[in-house]
């Protein structure tokens, strides 16, 4: 979800001064009834500002209305809700970016009670502009709404560079320099990403682009609910009430990928989030993802990022643990 905006507190995070929410939570009341949303500033800079929000509702049910402030991108890393707008419905899962424009109304619902875990980029007025030329299909010269897209496809290698982003946001050693030049490599990744992608022809009728987008969005919404489910393609196309071979053309056609890749990159994408907070043992990580061994998720996992899953969470463990040594000495240093 993207951030709420709520009365925030100074603090100082690895030498960058940023400001944070407190560490509490938030209830939020609305027609879903109270949800609990954990929003934490990373960072905050003349650039960039990013946010981590957590949100875990009480019910399935529609919340209430929802306004943006500014332009944000934001990134589902973990769990999946669903935005609406009018009478469009977008699934937010792992494999998605959204972007919400400033003051866009929006309500959403949640499908399953584990809620969300998102991370939100809001660039400057000025960042936007210097790369409209460069991707004029997503950004449009209007400071208050620069994105034409609701939300697009990411490669795997991109949600890779989200997570190293993170990981670096939880170093010490990280300067102000480094995120910002990373979170605009990032946004230029991103826009990259969702400038090749194919749109709707504008000459088929209203009610068929709305009928195929929304088979495909339920197709979304079935695999992010189960992403360890081992659906056939009968099973999907019975469940959302359209022919296997129809459906098949129709979600290549509107969200970029087939059924099986968008899947096997939904997996990998929560993976990695799991694997970037500490998850430990892989055969049983592998498995509650839906890969049939620890072979098959690491053959997988190296194939798409270059690299294994036990040396990212390496990685990953290095950093929380000279964040920890850092917290520990400066805590030793206080006189009782």
């Amino acid at each position: 979800m993207p951030q709420s905006n709520r009365p925030v507190v100074n603090r100082r995070i690895g030498g960058i001064y940023c400001r944070s929410k407190p560490a509490r939570d938030i209830k939020l009341a609305g027609n879903s009834g109270m949800a609990q949303l954990r929003s934490d500033l990373r960072y905050q800079g003349s650039l960039v500002s990013i946010t981590d929000v957590s949100c875990r509702p009480s019910s399935r049910r529609l919340g209430g209305e929802e306004e943006v402030e500014r332009p944000e991108i934001v990134f589902p890393r973990a769990g999946v809700f669903v935005r609406h707008t009018g009478f469009e419905e977008i699934v937010a899962d792992a494999n998605q970016v959204l972007f919400f424009n400033g003051h866009d109304v929006y309500r959403v619902s949640h499908p399953i009670l584990a809620g969300d875990d998102c991370t939100s980029f809001v660039f400057s007025a000025d960042v936007v502009a210097e790369v409209l030329d460069q991707y004029h299909q997503v950004i449009r010269a209007d400071p208050q709404r620069p994105y034409r897209l609701g939300h697009g496809l990411l490669r795997l290698q991109t949600i890779a560079r989200l997570q190293h982003l993170r990981q670096r946001l939880s170093d010490p050693l990280a300067t102000g320099l480094e995120v910002e030049e990373r979170a605009l490599e990032l946004l230029d990744h991103v826009l990259a990403d969702i400038d090749g992608q194919p749109t709707e022809d504008h000459r088929q009728r209203t009610d068929t682009v709305r009928m195929r987008r929304r088979w495909s969005e339920r197709v979304r919404l079935l695999l992010a609910k189960q992403p360890e489910a081992k659906f056939s393609l009968a099973e999907i196309a019975r469940k959302v009430y359209c022919s296997p071979f129809h459906l098949s053309r129709i979600f290549r056609a509107t969200v970029g990928s087939s059924i099986h890749q968008y899947q096997l990159r939904l997996r990998l994408a929560l993976a990695l989030d799991r694997l970037a907070d500490g998850s430990e043992n892989l055969t049983e990580l592998g498995l509650a993802l839906g890969f049939s061994s620890h072979s098959h998720f690491t053959a997988a996992f190296q194939q798409a990022f270059g690299f294994s899953p036990s040396n990212f969470r390496r990685r990953a463990m290095r950093r929380r643990i000279r964040k920890l040594s850092k917290i520990l000495k400066a805590q030793s240093s206080i006189p009782n």
